[in-house]
């Protein structure tokens, strides 16, 4: 997008409840809005921008659940409503945007006339950026390898990468959504507070595809039995 998303912390933000982390900042995430409580929510949101348009909607926080019973996870990812497709029946699809990553200080349940949580929350700041750059470096590096190239994933973020008008820490997150997957490790990468610690759980990972790739070069044509492959 070329405006900046801010998102406003002096109030509670209201939350999208996930199985899974679904989003890290700078990614955007379309949802299918069904349940009342978060077209409910959606409506809240557009109601506080009036007529000044979706920039002026409130944040929302999607955060994800484990555990049993089911609780929320302490960090969440904020993002604002960039798209927006009311349905006829009160349904929405919608599509979200990460802005920042975000600590929750304290819960709201359901109250009154409210069907969905909320919570306050803290921006969890970057820090310095020469650090991103650095990580940013080493990540390309692991990236240009040519037995990753079988990956077409890894074309679209070696463009990412290289393009220096992205900002360093934008193009850490939107390789690690990218590449990261299993829960635990998103959840890892979203909570970590600093660039390298995310460099690292996204370079582990660039370490299995390359071993995963390297694994498919050995088995050549040359070495399948005859009339079948190694699938």
């Amino acid at each position: 997008m070329g405006v900046e998303l801010t998102v406003d912390f002096s109030e509670p933000l209201p939350i999208f409840a996930l199985g899974s982390v679904a989003m890290l900042p700078h990614a955007v995430v379309p949802l299918h809005i069904f349940e009342p409580r978060y077209r409910q929510m959606v409506r809240d949101c557009l109601d506080a921008a009036g007529d000044r348009g979706l920039l002026h909607a409130r944040a929302i926080a999607l955060s994800s659940c484990h555990g049993s019973p089911k609780r929320l996870r302490d960090v969440s990812c904020v993002g604002k409503l960039v798209q927006v497709q009311p349905m006829g029946d009160g349904r929405f699809n919608v599509v979200l945007h990460g802005v920042t990553r975000a600590r929750m200080i304290e819960a709201e349940s359901p109250e009154g006339d409210r069907l969905y949580h909320q919570a306050m929350f803290e921006p969890i700041r970057p820090e310095d950026p020469g650090v991103a750059h650095g990580v940013r470096r080493e990540l390309h590096g692991a990236l240009a390898d040519p037995s990753l190239r079988r990956f077409h994933i890894v074309d679209q973020v070696l463009g990412i990468m290289a393009n220096h008008e992205i900002p360093a820490q934008a193009a850490i997150d939107v390789t690690g959504d990218a590449l990261v997957h299993g829960d635990e490790d998103r959840y890892a990468l979203l909570a970590a507070g600093d660039s390298r610690s995310q460099g690292t759980i996204i370079w582990e990972h660039v370490q299995h595809m390359r071993g995963l790739a390297r694994a498919a070069d050995r088995q050549s044509h040359g070495s399948w039995p005859r009339g079948a492959s190694w699938n």
